[in-house]
């Protein structure tokens, strides 16, 4: 579904500890546009409507007007029916600011847009997208990564991967993936093999 006229919006997401961050990071530097939902939500987890809302249904999760994200954390990954609850409240005001950014690049910047985006299919806006990467490895790869990233337990990285969507929905979700489970090096290979598959697919050579 194309909302925004000029652009052509390609979804990012993939697995915890995958190296999502790391293909934004290597599209970015072959010239593509990034929406980053991450940092948009943490703009959106400042808005005072979304703190005074996330009071009323968790009041631990908000300290001296701030969001507190460790204990956010821990609701999230350990209640499914709180992270529902939780997200269910945040993702408005995170989609709204990533219609805003879309919009203004639609304006400023014609070509293609990667909208990095770790819950894009939770979310339902891999349909403003025209077609989806996603970046998968090793189960085993993918728990070691997120406990040396986020200095947590090997129960804590099981918790997180088990309440996210499987590298098989990935698959078969996806119109291109990439593997990463070997070098850095490689990992920019499959990129740069992807970014010419979609300028191709979509007759954007120069952004």
């Amino acid at each position: 579904m194309k909302l925004f006229k000029d652009i052509t919006i390609i979804g990012l997401t993939g697995q915890s500890g995958a190296g999502k961050s790391s293909v934004a990071g290597i599209l970015k530097d072959l010239g593509f546009n990034i929406v980053d939902a991450d940092k948009v939500s943490h703009r959106a987890a400042s808005i005072e409507d979304f703190l005074e809302e996330l009071k009323k249904s968790f009041p631990r999760c908000v300290d001296g007007g701030r969001l507190d994200r460790r204990a956010a954390a821990e609701l999230i990954f350990g209640d499914k029916s709180a992270k529902e609850k939780y997200t269910s409240i945040i993702f408005p005001y995170i989609t709204r600011l990533c219609f805003e950014e879309l919009y203004r690049l639609s304006r400023t910047s014609p070509g293609i847009v990667v909208f990095d985006a770790p819950t894009l299919f939770e979310s339902g806006l891999d349909s403003v997208c025209e077609a989806v990467i996603s970046v998968v490895a090793p189960y085993c790869t993918l728990v070691e990564r997120i406990m040396a990233r986020d200095s947590v337990s090997r129960e804590l990285a099981v918790a997180r991967l088990e309440s996210q969507k499987s590298e098989e929905f990935f698959r078969s979700s996806s119109d291109y993936l990439i593997n990463n489970n070997l070098s850095y090096s490689e990992l920019v290979k499959s990129t740069e093999e992807v970014a010419l598959a979609v300028r191709e697919r979509f007759r954007c050579l120069k952004e």
